[in-house]
């Protein structure tokens, strides 16, 4: 029977069955078919349930204790022995993942010893160090910000930035007296290429940041930091801001040695000397993806030419066969590089990473730098520097809105906001068990407590007045929306009663302030006004920080508009993500959480929790609406969802959701029809 069952299934059954044997312990007929059937009954399924790292890790702690089996262990072991040729990595790794509990730390130790000896053919030889724990730390962190993974990039970035924090200043002089090393160190695996300007560009990423929050942990290094800068034979646009932005917050403080006149040419460097008015346009730019006849080094004729170049083209103007031949140039007869050792790097790392992990399709910028868009996209930022040095004007023709098309394109390859990480933003995950999996039974999934509509609102000294929250577990997940407008009071009851009864949610939307994409919903007519009072900030893109595993959250957020903070008075912070009255107390306050792992090719779902939810002061809520002669209309949307993989054949495919129109009077009164 157990065989029949799905491989989920049987780790399933399996927890059963160690809970049934649990209760039935004192039982000699259960002991005995324990020690004698229950092995060769289970030893055919432990292969399978080793498979994938989801099954393993729920059944092999069943396995080797939970059954009571007399040697859990060994029979995991000789089932597995006959098998290791065949068996994939993934099966080994779970197997040993279980297994290794089970040793000693001398038997562990005994066996690190013996694998590497079997692995190696040589004995492993010790790098040799640099000298003193600062020195040391910093080389290793330098050797990860030059790894292909962005990941661990920033997982660096991270550890360095705490570290900087805790005033560790020998570490950040070591960190910047490696900015001009192109050798990744004694820490550098075996047979693995060093990634010297990717690691340049996110050691000065840490440094920027550690110059507003801690200066004087890498203050030693200002005057290396004005030379980055100002070096006109290296003109990287992202390497060149990033060291301009930590000299000028290292030459406000009282120490500092940067000469007066270098402070002043930092102020206006790396920027454009003017954009192009209308008349003195060119021609039509040509977006072809052909970088020319002659071709000293191959870019990506799909991606990297028509999109990476061409956008840098329409900043400045050219075409993107322009931008291939000065990336070229850079490539080739700068940093002495050709085609061949990018053919040699790729046959090397063969195999190593998926390809959607390292492709720019379409112009995105890959999780993984291999050596090829590594150096496409490096020379492209070398091009675009040593084009502003030149004085060339920018163009706006192809992006009219944007007011500087160099600092909109330069904002790409750089932190998302130059005052904090996006980390910043995001908060702890709401203590709360279905943030933690923790759903209920399933066949009561959709049956929504009336209750929890007004805890959405969390109605206190402070009240959420828009949010938009989700919970998920392996075969379920939900949502939980607020939107609120202002709606004039005498018809506000009647506007309640005619959504509150609409059938389909989604047939009506509150507006927001000044209308926003997709049409206005605001309504001004006598005797009836519904009138939006939040805004949307919009953040389509977050730089250097998309591959970040730790932000996770969203950067797009809604805040109160501009009514509501003239008004009020009141001031923004953080973008917006607070409003603040004039003594610097809360107003209002944008929160924003998630442990969603990182994006990654899976199948099915993961367990997390998520939000981001705009609260206001209850008292200064009430006092904007006095003031606007209006009340507030609240709308609270549950949605529960079956995941496709789990759901059965009566489960609908998918919830509409339940809506409750809640009424917040100027008076303070909370109002429902329920």
């Amino acid at each position: 029977m157990i065989s029949s069952l799905r491989r989920r299934s049987r780790s399933s059954l399996l927890a059963v069955l160690a809970e049934w044997l649990g209760s039935w312990r004192s039982s000699r007929e259960v002991k005995e078919w324990v020690a004698k059937d229950l092995p060769g009954t289970i030893a055919p399924l432990i292969r399978d349930l080793l498979r994938y790292e989801e099954t393993a890790e729920k059944a092999l702690p069943i396995l080797l204790e939970g059954l009571g089996l007399p040697d859990g262990a060994g029979l995991v072991i000789e089932t597995i022995g006959p098998n290791l040729t065949r068996m994939q990595a993934a099966e080994l790794y779970s197997a040993a993942m279980g297994l290794a509990p089970q040793l000693s730390e001398v038997q562990l130790t005994t066996l690190l010893e013996w694998s590497l000896a079997e692995l190696e053919e040589k004995p492993p030889q010790t790098p040799t160090l640099p000298e003193g724990p600062a020195a040391t730390i910093a080389r290793f962190l330098w050797t990860l910000f030059g790894h292909p993974e962005k990941r661990r990039r920033w997982q660096a970035a991270h550890c360095a930035r705490a570290l900087l924090r805790d005033r560790a200043s020998a570490v950040g002089g070591e960190l910047v007296a490696l900015l001009g090393e192109q050798d990744g160190g004694p820490f550098l695996g075996g047979g693995q290429e060093f990634l010297w300007m990717s690691a340049q560009q996110w050691a000065l990423l840490v440094i920027a940041r550690a110059a507003a929050e801690c200066p004087r942990a890498v203050a030693a290094g200002e005057s290396a930091l004005v030379d980055l800068a100002l070096d006109e034979s290296w003109p990287h646009a992202s390497v060149r801001e990033l060291a301009r932005r930590a000299a000028l917050r290292l030459g406000k403080l009282s120490t500092s040695r940067i000469a007066a006149e270098q402070l002043l040419t930092l102020q206006t460097w790396n920027r454009a000397q003017g954009v192009l008015p209308e008349s003195r346009r060119g021609p039509p730019i040509n977006d072809r993806s052909d970088q020319g006849e002659v071709k000293r080094f191959r870019f990506d004729s799909m991606d990297t030419l028509p999109y990476w170049f061409g956008r840098l083209a329409h900043v400045f103007a050219c075409d993107s066969a322009d931008i291939a031949r000065a990336a070229e140039s850079w490539i080739v007869d700068r940093l002495r590089i050709m085609e061949g050792d990018v053919e040699a790097a790729r046959e090397q790392r063969q195999g190593r990473y998926d390809y959607d992990t390292t492709s720019n399709r379409q112009g995105s910028v890959p999780r993984v730098e291999n050596f090829r868009t590594y150096l496409e996209y490096h020379s492209m930022l070398l091009v675009a520097g040593q084009f502003i040095a030149e004085g060339r004007w920018v163009d706006r023709r192809y992006h009219e809105e944007w007011e500087d098309p160099w600092l909109t394109w330069l904002a790409d390859h750089l932190d998302a906001n130059p005052d904090h990480w996006s980390v910043d933003l995001r908060s702890p995950v709401p203590l709360q068990v279905e943030n933690f999996g923790e759903l209920g039974p399933r066949e009561q999934w959709r049956q929504v407590n009336p209750d929890l509509f007004e805890a959405a609102l969390r109605d206190s000294e402070t009240i959420v007045v828009e949010s938009q929250v989700e919970v998920s577990s392996e075969d379920r997940y939900g949502t939980t929306s607020v939107m609120s407008a202002l709606v004039s009071p005498e018809t506000a009851q009647a506007l309640q009663g005619a959504l509150e009864s609409c059938a389909n949610p989604h047939n009506f939307r509150l507006p927001e302030e000044g209308g926003e994409i997709g049409g206005n919903a605001e309504i001004e007519e006598p005797g009836f006004e519904l009138l939006g009072w939040l805004t949307t900030v919009r953040h389509e893109e977050s730089g250097l920080e998309e591959h970040d595993p730790l932000r996770r959250i969203d950067l797009s957020f809604r805040k109160p508009g501009e009514s509501f903070v003239k008004t009020l008075g009141l001031r923004e912070e953080w973008e917006g993500h607070r409003t603040i009255g004039e003594g610097g107390e809360p107003v209002a306050t944008v929160g924003a959480w998630s442990d969603m792992p990182p994006s990654e090719r899976r199948y099915g779902r993961d367990t997390y929790g998520s939000g981001k939810e705009l609260t206001v002061e209850r008292e200064q809520l009430q006092r904007f609406l006095r003031e606007r002669e209006m009340d507030l209309i609240i709308e609270v949307r549950i949605q529960r969802q079956f995941a496709e993989r789990h759901r059965s054949e009566k489960e609908e495919a998918y919830d509409f959701g339940k809506t409750r129109i809640f009424i917040l009077r100027r008076s303070g009164k909370l109002e429902s029809l329920a």
